[in-house]
């Protein structure tokens, strides 16, 4: 699923990658807080 269309499921838009398998630049660009493990 895009960031984008998770924004539509969702009220808050923070999310956190435990497993580091996410597009860090994708959901910051679709105005996600992103937090990744391990991650600056």
């Amino acid at each position: 699923m895009s960031p984008e269309h998770v924004s539509t499921l969702t009220d808050g838009r923070v999310i956190v990658d435990g497993r580091n398998c996410l597009d860090a630049d994708a959901w910051r660009a679709a105005g996600w807080t992103y937090y990744g493990m391990g991650r600056p």
